[in-house]
């Protein structure tokens, strides 16, 4: 490890030894995984999943004494249940895990993390090699046509940065700014190399080759398995960039008189946050300087609860002023109605008030407006109506999510707009403030424009959520005009992603359910019906007549399928046999089962509830308990049937007729070989696969016909590879996959497809409307089905039609006019992956409509179409959700919870 991260501030060195020997103890279990999985002992799964179950050794690194990551013991009661006022590091927040959401804990994870190596190697792409390069995919998705949010302000993207700077904050290499480009000696290791930096207009001006980005630190779990990262601030909403997370830098902040904090005056006599005093006023976790105007060095930057951050950029230490602000005043307010509440006293009870303020704006304001009202009840985040109160549950975890804090709630990012207006009360005055000339500087704060700056923000809109960020954020972030160089904020979020080793985009997209849900809000019989015929309305089941519980609707109120849910901007896969990754079905239906691949496939043998009972018990016809034979099946039809039909009432033909695609999709028992065997001989012998039903009863068709036998060939037999009673095949796949319209073996669904856009063959009918393909002979002969098409004697040249289920396919016209819609809508999902993802080839453009790997999590949830009402899409609304439902009920000191001391419901 770096040794020159002890430097000569006393505080300094003591809290840098102390992350120095956590790291320490963090690769040490690292390097123990890798040295595992480097002999064999474990793969890439075990090391994620199973290792980290078992603890380190720790007797002779002494690692225990590094697990809890204590840095002080406060003056309050430790885990006092009734001690109403939150700890400054948050922790005994909640009595049954005292370090669940406090700070310097380590961050948890909706899914396993996806490093290279399994323990701590930045994520590839699925087939091992490199990922496409973060500056590339930054150039690639840059539009230079921006578009603003139509009713956002800029004051929405501002207090989400306030909301992330309190929650979030991952450590980079104990705060030390590595050099990650060389040529300046040996590399560090915990840097994120990629020399190959495309060349572009401001690489090339600056010669530059290379985007300098450290890893964030590791965290240690006291666990071996993969690299987890640290949260430095609680995870709460409890204001840590105000407050600070950690009790000497908290304290520093205070006057320790009235409860109130530390201001400053401005040059124009405004209030200002305090000025950091070097040395003592360094912050300890996050070694960057501040970079005050060339003309005017002597304007320093501020001391505040979230150190040099919140020195990042003018408008998030505007936001911090006005909280600072408005804690002094609650402390002015509750002193003359309590004139003898202590200094401590006025503090806390100042800050549980601002923080109530906070978390009501947080819960009633910001959170519906970037994921909805539909979302928000959902997660029941909503605020509680007047005189009801939410429940605190102590066995939620408060902690911050890892994919939160790296990825989705950095959507905001993408709200960031160039320049900002500042707006005085004198319009004269107005000015702007131009973002890449005001990093780590606050000479606009210092010549006293903060209600200027607020103002701008209030009437400002913000840039709309997208891949394309603003100039002065993807090109001049931290931008220093003396020594320029680009530092891209975008390639930085992807680059955190894969540091973190987040698992690839299609796997959030799948846990949230997002192309699932799409599909279930609007798939319907009804929908796909509107959608493949000219109708213009249609009852809302048509399984069922219409009624005025089933009404008729208009075919227009469907919703069309959003087909940027599954856009993408890389390439597919070539499928492999049994690949477990590979997401697509095989037409023979083998490798759904991973350990049984034949399970469901197509011509594999049927099972059974109850054993067969067969007259001989291997093979005969079953036969009656005596041993004599069972009823005449033409006996039994007849008596069972009757003259008059009884019509269901509610129930319509298309009722029917589902249940039949259903059937023709999953069961096909085939007939000795498809041969049309005549069991009704009138000399010789008969075959032996011939099911016997000799002396009929005599009825008006069987008189009229001289009929006195009914030839039914038996079903036939499947091989077992073992000894025993008959079994039979089904042909087609046991799932529920479409093997009337697809086929299930390779040679009939390839005849069956376009090879252009990934479509289905279609026809035209006489009347100009689609209809299947025209089944030619002899090549579309259906090789396990031998009987002949007959067409209508008038018209002998009307052909059948070539589908997936062969010449069952065309039994009667029903169940081919519903092959046709299904057909019809296929081709209807690939004009619109085409129009979303024109790069798809036919393969995949096929494959999706039957139905990525290496997209970063941050890049496909900023390319999603946001949900109505919101700020972002499906998948970051789905995190979001998750994370402030954990705020909200894993927090014990959350402003509405019920009958608790600390709480405003008493």
């Amino acid at each position: 490890m770096d040794n020159k991260i002890i430097r000569d501030n006393p505080g300094l060195k003591n809290f840098s030894q102390f992350l120095y020997n956590a790291g320490l103890k963090t690769k040490y279990n690292e390097f123990f995984t890798v040295a595992l999985t480097q002999i064999k002992c474990l793969n890439k799964l075990e090391s994620t999943i199973n290792l980290p179950l078992s603890g380190a050794p720790t007797q002779v690194t002494n690692n225990g004494q590094y697990c809890d990551l204590e840095r002080d013991v406060s003056e309050e009661i430790v885990c006092n249940p009734y001690y109403k006022y939150r700890r400054i590091d948050g922790k005994c927040n909640n009595l049954k895990d005292t370090n669940s959401g406090a700070a310097f804990h380590c961050q948890r994870r909706l899914l396993p993390q996806d490093y290279a190596d399994g323990v701590y190697k930045g994520r590839t792409a699925y087939d091992g090699s490199p990922l496409p390069n973060e500056r590339f995919i930054s150039n690639s998705v840059k539009n230079k046509n921006e578009v603003f949010d139509k009713k956002r302000s800029s004051m929405h993207m501002i207090w989400g940065q306030v909301i992330a700077h309190d929650t979030i904050k991952t450590l980079q290499y104990f705060g030390l700014g590595l050099d990650c480009c060389p040529p300046t000696g040996p590399i560090h290791p915990e840097c994120i190399i990629d020399i190959n930096v495309p060349q572009d207009r401001l690489t090339m001006a600056y010669n530059q080759t290379c985007l300098s980005i450290a890893r964030s630190t590791g965290c240690n779990t006291c666990r071996l398995g993969a690299r987890e990262q640290m949260n430095a601030p609680t995870a709460y909403l409890d204001l840590s960039l105000v407050y600070g997370f950690y009790k000497p830098d908290s304290d520093s902040l205070r006057t320790f008189k009235g409860g109130k904090f530390q201001t400053n005056q401005s040059l124009a006599g405004t209030t200002i946050l305090p000025e950091a005093v070097l040395p003592q006023d360094q912050d300890i976790f996050d070694l960057t300087a501040c970079a005050p105007p060339t003309d005017r060095p002597w304007l320093s930057c501020f001391k505040t609860g979230d150190g040099i951050r919140g020195n990042q950029q003018t408008l998030i230490n505007t936001m911090t002023l006005v909280l600072v602000i408005r804690h002094n005043q609650h402390c002015d307010g509750l002193a003359k109605v309590n004139p003898h509440w202590s200094d401590d006293t006025l503090y806390r009870e100042a800050r549980r008030i601002l923080e109530a303020e906070y978390n009501y704006i947080n819960f009633e304001e910001y959170l519906p407006s970037i994921i909805n009202r539909d979302l928000m009840n959902f997660f029941d985040l909503n605020v509680s109506p007047f005189g009801q109160f939410s429940e605190y549950n102590p066995y939620m975890s408060g902690d911050i999510i890892n994919e939160y804090g790296v990825a989705a709630f950095r959507y905001s990012h993408s709200n960031v707009n160039n320049i900002f207006p500042i707006i005085h009360k004198n319009r004269l005055k107005d000015s702007s403030l131009k973002l890449r000339l005001n990093f780590v500087q606050m000479s606009e704060l210092w010549d006293g424009n903060k209600n200027g700056i607020i103002k701008g923000m209030c009437e400002d809109r913000e840039k709309r959520t997208d891949l394309d960020y603003t100039d002065d954020v993807r090109d001049y972030l931290f931008f220093t005009p003396c020594a320029p160089t680009v530092t891209d904020l975008l390639a930085n979020d992807v680059g955190r992603g894969r540091d973190h080793g987040i698992a690839a985009y299609i796997y959030y997209v799948q846990y949230c359910s997002d192309q699932l849900n799409h599909i279930r809000q609007r798939a319907s019989l009804a929908n796909m019906l509107c959608k493949t015929t000219d109708f213009e309305t249609i009852q809302v089941n048509p399984l069922y007549v219409s009624s005025e519980t089933n009404p008729r609707i208009s075919c227009d109120s469907f919703a069309e399928f959003d087909y940027h849910l599954w856009a993408e901007i890389e390439d597919v896969s070539e499928e492999i046999v049994c690949n477990p990754d590979y997401k697509y079905r095989r037409i023979d239906g083998k490798c759904n089962n991973l350990k049984e691949t034949n399970w469901g496939s197509a011509f594999h043998c049927q099972r059974r509830l109850l054993p067969p009972d067969f007259g001989d018990g291997v093979n005969k016809v079953r036969v009656a308990w005596d041993g004599s034979p069972l009823p005449n099946e033409r006996l039994i039809g007849n008596s069972l049937s009757h003259e008059s039909t009884i019509h269901i009432k509610n129930k319509t033909l298309l009722h029917m007729i589902w249940g039949q695609v259903i059937a023709h999709d999953m069961l096909k028992t085939l007939q000795y070989f498809g041969v049309a065997l005549n069991c009704c001989p009138t000399s010789g012998p008969t075959h032996p696969e011939c099911v016997l039903i000799n002396n009929i009863p005599h009825d008006r068709l069987t008189i009229a016909y001289n009929e006195s036998c009914l030839s039914i060939a038996r079903s036939t037999a499947c091989g077992t590879c073992s000894l025993g009673a008959r079994n039979q095949m089904t042909a087609p796949t046991s799932y529920l996959d479409l093997s009337l319209v697809y086929g299930y073996y390779k040679p009939n669904s390839d005849s069956l497809r376009t090879f252009e856009k990934g479509k289905l063959q279609t026809n035209q009918s006489l009347v100009g409307t689609v209809i299947l393909p025209e089944a030619v002979m002899p090549q579309d002969l259906d090789i396990y089905d031998l009987n002949s098409c007959m067409p209508a004697v008038d018209r002998p040249w009307l052909g059948c039609f070539k589908n997936g289920d062969g010449i069952r396919g065309n039994q009667q016209p029903l169940i081919a006019a519903l092959s046709i819609v299904l057909v019809v809508r296929h081709n209807q999902h690939c004009d619109g992956l085409a129009k979303v993802n024109p790069h798809w080839s036919d393969e995949v453009l096929y494959q999706e409509s039957r139905h990525y790997k290496d997209i970063d999590l941050y890049i496909g949830g900023l390319a999603e179409t946001l949900l109505d009402g919101s700020n972002v899409g499906p998948t970051f609304a789905c995190i979001i959700g998750i994370q402030f439902f954990h705020l909200k009920f894993g927090d014990r000191f959350y402003f509405e919870h019920k009958s608790d001391t600390h709480s405003f419901s008493i």
